[in-house]
C-alpha cells in the first residue's frame, strides 16, 4: 500500500512538474534573443503606442497611444498622426471628444471619400466601447462622431472594419472577471473570441471561439479573408468571410506570442513578445525591458520568418509593425515610451 501511495505522488508530482515545465516553455522562458535589427532606426517620442492604421489616400499613420499605468488611471490616452512624407509625428487636433480615452486596437477605413477611425476604448477598468472618429484632413482635426457600446463588447482588443455598417472586434477572454481569466490562461483553457457587430440594427454575434487570447485583426479584401491571431495560443488562423460567419481556413503555429497583425500585398507582418514573462514584468516595471519581434508570414499560413528580433534595448514590448513603401516600417509597443521609425532597405 505505501508502495502505490508513492508511486502515486511520484508520478503526480513528474506531471505537475511537466505542466509547470510546459508554461515556462511556452511563455519564452527559455528563448534566447538573436539580434537582428534594420539597417536604421529613429526613435519617435509616444509612449504605449500599441496600434497603427493608416489612412487611405493619405500620408497619414494614425497611432493608439496610451500610458496603461494601473497606478494611474487618470492619464488619459490619444490618438497620435505620423506624417510619411515628413517622416515625423504631426499635429492632428482632438475635438469634442465627451470621456476619457484608453485607446487599444485600431482600425481606418475611407467611406464615401471621408477617413474613419474605430478604436478600442477602455474607459473603465473593466469596460470596452467602440469610438467612432472621422479625420478631417485639410483642417488637421480629429473629430469624434459617437460612442457604440453592448453588453457584448467585453475585454475588447483589436477592431477590423468591414464596412460602414459592420466590424469585427477580438476578445481576449470571455469575462471581464481578472481572476477567473487567469485561471483560464494558467489552466490553459481557450475563451477569446471574436465577435461581428452590426451597426445599424445594433446586434452582436460571436463567429469565432475557442482562440487562446483572441488579439490582433486584419482585413485581405482582396480575398475576403480575415486573419485573427492568438497571443497566448501563438497561432495565426485565416478565415473566409462569407454570409456574416467566419469559416476557418488555416491555422500556423508560431515560435512566439503575437500581439496585432498587418497586411502587405501577398505578406503578413506580425509583432510579439519572445517572452511572455517579460512583458508581464515590463507591465509592472517600465524600467524592465521586454524583447521584441517582428515577423513575415505568408498568407497562405505556410512559412514564416524572423525579420527584426531585440532584447528590448531598442525598443520593448512590441506590438505591432507597419509596412509601407517596401522600404520603411514603424515598430509599436505596449508599454515603451517611443515606437521605431526604421528603413527596412
Amino acid at each position: 500500500m505505501k508502495k502505490t501511495i508513492s508511486l502515486i505522488a511520484t508520478l503526480s508530482l513528474v506531471l505537475i512538474l511537466g505542466y509547470i515545465y510546459m508554461l515556462l516553455k511556452d511563455a519564452g522562458a527559455f528563448k534566447e534573443i538573436h539580434a537582428n535589427s534594420f539597417p536604421f532606426c529613429k526613435k519617435i517620442d509616444a509612449i504605449g503606442a500599441e496600434d497603427f492604421a493608416i489612412v487611405e489616400g493619405t500620408e497619414y499613420i494614425v497611432i493608439s497611444s496610451d500610458p496603461r499605468s494601473d497606478n494611474n488611471y487618470s492619464q488619459s490616452g490619444s490618438l497620435k498622426v505620423f506624417s510619411i512624407a515628413k517622416d515625423d509625428l504631426t499635429f492632428f487636433l482632438e475635438v469634442n471628444f465627451p470621456k476619457k480615452f484608453y485607446p487599444h486596437g485600431i482600425d481606418s477605413r475611407t467611406i464615401n471619400g471621408v477617413p474613419f477611425i474605430f478604436a478600442i476604448n477602455h474607459p473603465t477598468a473593466t469596460s470596452t466601447t467602440i469610438e467612432i472618429f472621422n479625420i478631417d484632413i485639410k483642417n488637421k482635426e480629429i473629430k469624434f462622431i459617437k460612442t457604440l457600446e453592448d453588453p457584448e463588447f467585453i475585454v475588447g482588443n483589436d477592431v477590423s472594419i468591414i464596412n460602414e455598417n459592420e466590424f469585427l472586434l477580438t476578445r481576449d477572454f470571455a469575462t471581464e472577471n481578472h481572476l477567473l481569466n487567469s485561471m483560464t490562461q494558467y489552466l490553459r483553457i481557450p475563451t477569446g473570441s471574436v465577435l461581428h457587430y452590426d451597426i445599424n440594427a445594433k446586434k452582436s454575434k460571436k463567429v469565432a471561439s475557442f482562440l487562446f487570447y483572441a488579439n490582433g485583426i486584419e482585413f485581405d479584401s482582396s480575398t475576403n479573408t480575415f486573419f485573427v491571431s492568438e497571443m497566448l495560443g501563438r497561432r495565426i488562423n485565416s478565415y473566409l468571410w462569407e454570409n456574416n460567419n467566419l469559416e476557418k481556413i488555416a491555422s500556423l503555429h508560431l515560435p512566439h506570442a503575437i500581439d496585432n497583425i498587418k497586411i502587405l500585398k501577398d505578406k503578413i507582418i506580425a509583432a510579439g513578445h519572445p517572452k511572455l514573462l517579460d512583458l508581464k514584468k515590463m507591465r509592472d516595471d517600465r524600467s524592465f525591458k521586454s524583447p521584441s519581434v517582428v515577423l513575415e508570414i505568408d498568407k497562405q499560413l505556410k512559412n514564416y520568418k524572423v525579420i527584426y528580433e531585440n532584447d528590448g534595448s531598442e525598443i520593448a514590448s512590441s506590438s505591432v509593425a507597419l509596412p509601407f513603401a517596401d522600404k520603411k516600417i514603424l515598430i509599436g509597443s505596449v508599454f515603451d515610451n517611443h515606437f521605431l521609425d526604421c528603413n527596412m532597405d
